[in-house]
């Protein structure tokens, strides 16, 4: 019988026979396909003609290799295509397309899974649409690899959708559509991590409409499950990738879109996360503190007093609350400038001071009110 499905479930083995001369059914065999031998076995598979014994489970389609147009439901079949009924699966069989491959376009498009549906490992080589699809039961697109465009356009996941490592090339539109359950793998995703694909999102996303649409989805499904932290890093990947996508367009229109991306870095992604993180402020508030601290130390002639050596204790002790009392804009005139650079950088620490301050309190402010 077939080697592909044996070798993958040593306790399965394919009900199609091998192709002449080979060791691989017409399912998978990763070669030249018999259109017609296909489709034939394929129908009789879906339609339950003929014993159990006889064909493959109805609705098991592992390590399928699917070389024509694939739709479900209505329409006029052509010769490139194969057609699967509107509805799939049971309260007794799940639709398994566990590995699966598809060469040519994929229209999901109005089809309802009563039950869980796997596309755990599937590659989708063309096209694929899910427009208006319905998963009554769990949604798994582990490992997937979308190659082309995805239309996830008002698609309904009333239980889990899974994304954990999917990876999608091409554009994915995820606009109108709900789940109740979104996973993106264990713990993520997360704002903390070297990593800003898989290692921190669980998913892979390469473009920059995919990024805003999908996170925008996630972040909905997280709010409904109380998953508040993985909501905020949702956010917080939904206002990057919005970001990414306004540098687009003629000239002006990119230098005034990376202004605003450089303000937008500055003063809210890297103090704050967009109000995603408590520990950025403090984080922020420490750097900035102890960076002004290090210049003034290093630069005695900066304030007006003795300079009584540079690695002394004092020196730094007096420099670290300098650097305290103006970014808290406390004022208390013990230590002044001696120099116009020096009244500049006091200056500039106390505006930041200030502007980190209140953004703090607003991020707090934003956790306890919850």
């Amino acid at each position: 019988m077939c080697k592909w499905r044996s070798e993958l479930e040593e306790d399965y083995r394919c009900k199609v026979a091998p192709e002449p001369g080979s060791e691989y059914c017409i399912f998978h065999d990763p070669g030249e396909k018999d259109i017609e031998r296909f489709k034939e076995q394929f129908y009789k598979q879906i339609g339950k003609v003929g014993g159990e014994d006889e064909r493959n489970p109805q609705y098991d389609f592992t390590g399928y290799v699917f070389p024509l147009f694939v739709t479900f439901g209505g329409g006029v079949p052509i010769p490139e295509m194969v057609v699967f009924p509107e509805q799939l699966g049971s309260e007794r069989e799940v639709v398994v397309f566990l590995s699966a491959r598809f060469e040519k376009t994929a229209d999901f498009s109005g089809a309802t899974f009563s039950e869980n549906v796997s596309f755990v490992g599937a590659v989708f080589s063309k096209v694929t649409n899910f427009l208006g699809t319905t998963f009554e039961g769990g949604a798994d697109f582990m490992g997937a690899l979308f190659k082309e465009d995805v239309l996830f356009w008002a698609t309904t996941f009333k239980a889990a959708a899974n994304f954990y490592g999917t990876t999608f090339l091409g554009q994915a539109n995820f606009q109108r559509s709900e789940a109740k359950i979104v996973s993106v793998g264990p713990g993520k995703p997360r704002l903390g991590g070297s990593g800003f694909r898989r290692e921190r999102c669980g998913v892979i996303l390469c473009d920059t409409a995919t990024g805003y649409t999908f996170w925008y989805f996630a972040r909905r499904a997280f709010v409904g499950q109380d998953e508040r932290q993985k909501a905020d890093a949702a956010h917080y990947f939904e206002r990057i990738w919005r970001l990414k996508a306004s540098v687009a367009g003629p000239w002006w229109r990119k230098s005034l879109a990376a202004f605003v991306y450089f303000m937008d870095l500055l003063l809210l992604r890297i103090p704050i996360a967009y109000g995603a993180s408590t520990l950025r402020p403090i984080a922020s508030w420490m750097f900035v503190i102890l960076g002004f601290a290090a210049v003034y130390a290093t630069c005695p002639s900066l304030l007006a007093r003795a300079w009584n050596g540079l690695w002394t204790v004092s020196n730094w002790a007096t420099s670290l609350y300098f650097s305290v009392t103006v970014f808290a804009t406390l004022g208390l005139g013990d230590v002044e400038p001696a120099r116009l650079l020096g009244k500049m950088l006091i200056s500039l620490e106390a505006v930041m001071g200030a502007l980190l301050m209140a953004l703090a309190v607003v991020v707090i402010s934003r956790k306890f009110m919850r």
